[in-house]
């Protein structure tokens, strides 16, 4: 079932952490937020919906994000060594076989090098391609959005056969977040795929990240 393959794509999630160049040295990450784009307001993400009688909503360990699951899901944590420094992703997930869907939720911290800080723009670039590239899928659609002030995008992927993916990726405090849904016959736009996907939460601010 392709949802496994999606599941075997954890080390995607984390974008390689330190494969891309993202760094840089001047300015700040303020500048960063101040150039980046502001979505219209039809792309904002829409206020969280009520949850259909089951739905479970799942945080983060350090409380910083949540989200909500048809069922509870699994989840795991897998530390990783990048070339900043070792980090730790927290995927949760849930298989919904009956309607040959699976919902994912990954965050990870990103090491930054010291001295340099995460060009946020091109983080989220590189989680897009790196996801695509993990499913061998192409990205059909893009559409950049913002929640609670923090950055993200909103990508629909599709490849050969009707198998398709939608996702949100934020990136907020220092933390990668990434929202996944994959339908094997490709029908994305209904309530079930929506309310997961727009009932992602952040906190403005954590003083742990996760």
């Amino acid at each position: 079932m392709s949802y496994r393959r999606i599941f075997g794509v954890i080390g995607v999630l984390a974008l390689g952490l330190g494969g891309c160049d993202w760094w840089s040295t001047q300015g700040s990450p303020d500048s960063v937020e101040a150039i980046a784009p502001s979505p219209s307001p039809a792309a904002s993400p829409s206020p969280s919906p009520s949850p259909g009688q089951g739905w479970h909503r799942y945080q983060s360990p350090q409380g910083a994000a949540s989200v909500l699951f048809p069922e509870e899901p699994k989840a795991d944590v897998n530390q990783i060594e990048t070339p900043n420094g070792k980090t730790e992703i927290f995927l949760a997930r849930h298989a919904d076989n009956q309607q040959g869907r699976v919902y994912l939720f990954s965050h990870n911290a990103i090491p930054v090098p010291k001295d340099s800080y995460l060009d946020i723009e091109k983080a989220l670039n590189a989680s897009r391609d790196s996801l695509a590239k993990g499913i061998s899928a192409t990205v059909t659609s893009e559409v950049k959005l913002r929640l609670n002030g923090f950055p993200g995008r909103e990508i629909r992927l599709t490849r050969p056969g009707q198998f398709a993916a939608k996702a949100r990726i934020f990136y907020a405090n220092g933390v990668l977040y990434q929202a996944v849904v994959g339908a094997e016959d490709a029908k994305l736009d209904n309530e079930a795929v929506m309310t997961f996907l727009k009932s992602i939460q952040l906190k403005k601010s954590t003083g742990n990240p996760g």
